[in-house]
């Protein structure tokens, strides 16, 4: 399975032409499967650019 960064998302999600091809055709020639293009999809029309930014940090656990 391929990792797609938060630009590659962005790039796939803002090429995205419901005029000419449906999420399934476009999802099969992106590489990714109908279900986690519509996620993607999703997030970004509920959060925008900052739906594929990571909002978490990696603490040690030692104070």
């Amino acid at each position: 399975m391929t990792k797609f960064t938060k630009d590659s998302k962005l790039a796939l999600i803002q090429g995205y032409d419901s005029d000419l091809l449906s999420q399934t055709e476009y999802g099969n020639q992106m590489g990714v499967t109908k279900s986690q293009f519509q996620y993607w999809l999703k997030l970004y029309k509920m959060h925008g650019e900052t739906a594929f930014t990571n909002g978490y940090t990696k603490l040690s656990g030692k104070l």
